[in-house]
């Protein structure tokens, strides 16, 4: 071994193990901050006698971005500590108006594929979403995942004002209350205390003891211009006049899709721009094709929140994803990874945040919920069932081979 050669084992050894350490250092703060959740008295919901007045939300939030509303996305719990089990913190001495639960629902109810089978009910303060049984007889999977998209529209519309939202979790499957009524999940609104410093709101990457890790893609930008609530208020699944998709948007709409964002989970860094079932990382996942490549999208390497694709073994028959979609050439595919309806969902909260961001970038882009037949040409996916796509069209034919 020459001197040169000693030097450069024994600097990747060095990298090898600081990298251990920064990850052991990383669990035992994780194990930390989970006894102190359980020595901590944790505050509970107000008491009947208690009397709440309604909260006044921060007029900022009209202006939000679709991007900083995605980064700043959290559900909430009561014992007000970010870092122990929820990130946000439900503020127990205030409640919403039903006025603001109102609009809350009624931009929700904007985000669907059709115009029935789904739908959200109110009491209160809670939220049940629910689903017509007879209609999910011939369409399950395109009504689970635009219940999906309207649960994930109630959490961004709520990151945006400034609100608190929990989920009340009726299984992994959802509760069939009779023949005519199905309920897939349920939640809590109310107001909210700020959860990054003195603000409701965050434009950081993951900055915690597991910082982030450079990828393969162009960084997302965690704010912008275009207001999350006005691109709600103007859902479109489809948009035939906009631009083509650079390499920066297809990275952008994957950060957007399940990308990383600061805040922490059951007290791991694991923070998401979607609402995850109890921590669980692997139960969908997002792939990107184009000019017969197939990648996936990875948002965790080597202990550390990032954002990079890596290609897949098999080739991607495009013409077959063109035919689906005529005009386009780039194809952002969501597949679920199990056979639980609680990964359509999370489909859902995916393929709402891409429309979303796809509206913001100003892009051209079609969706679609994938049939048994569209899903032949996908025989050689290495992982998971497509069930979804959002088709574009690339401003460069070769646009991913630079990865």
């Amino acid at each position: 071994m020459t001197r040169r050669t000693f030097f450069e084992f024994l600097g990747t050894g060095l990298c090898v193990l600081a990298g251990s350490l920064v990850i052991a250092g990383s669990r035992v703060q994780v194990i930390l901050r989970k006894v102190r959740g359980r020595l901590k008295a944790y505050s509970s919901l107000p008491s009947g006698g208690v009397e709440q007045q309604v909260v006044e939300l921060p007029r900022e939030g009209e202006r939000v971005s679709v991007e900083r509303a995605l980064n700043s996305r959290c559900s909430s719990d009561y014992d007000n500590d970010p870092e122990i089990f929820h990130w946000g913190m439900f503020d127990t001495s205030a409640r919403l108006s039903s006025n603001q639960v109102d609009r809350i629902v009624r931009l929700a109810e904007r985000c669907r594929l059709s115009e029935r089978g789904t739908r959200v009910e109110t009491d209160q303060e809670a939220l049940t979403f629910s689903a017509d049984a007879a209609e999910l007889e011939h369409a399950r999977e395109a009504r689970m995942i635009e219940s999906g998209m309207q649960q994930q529209a109630v959490c961004l519309v709520c990151a945006a004002l400034g609100a608190a939202l929990v989920f009340d979790s009726q299984g992994p499957d959802g509760t069939y209350l009779s023949n005519q009524h199905f309920v897939a999940t349920k939640m809590r609104l109310g107001a909210m205390k700020p959860s990054y410093g003195k603000s409701f709101w965050s434009t950081a990457a993951p900055e915690n003891e597991r910082p982030w890790l450079t990828g393969n893609l162009p960084d997302p930008k965690r704010d912008s211009q275009a207001p999350l609530l006005m691109a709600i208020e103007d859902f479109q699944p489809n948009r035939k006049d906009g631009a083509r998709a650079t390499l920066s948007d297809v990275s952008q709409l994957l950060w957007a899709a399940r990308g990383r964002t600061p805040h922490l989970y059951k007290s791991n860094p694991w923070g998401l721009t979607i609402p995850t079932w109890q921590g669980l990382q692997n139960i969908s996942s997002v792939h990107v094709a184009a000019s017969s490549k197939l990648y996936q999208y990875v948002n965790w390497k080597n202990g550390r929140p990032t954002h990079r694709i890596e290609a897949e073994a098999t080739a991607m028959e495009v013409d077959h994803l063109q035919h689906l979609a005529p005009g386009t050439d780039c194809f952002l595919v969501l597949t679920t990874d199990e056979a639980h309806t609680r990964a359509l969902w999370e489909v859902g909260y995916q393929l709402l945040n891409i429309i979303l961001q796809a509206r913001a970038l100003g892009l051209s882009y079609r969706t679609q919920v994938l049939s048994e037949k569209d899903r032949l040409g996908f025989a050689g996916m290495s992982r998971g069932t497509p069930v979804a796509m959002v088709a574009l069209r690339a401003a460069n034919e070769r646009l991913l081979e630079s990865i």
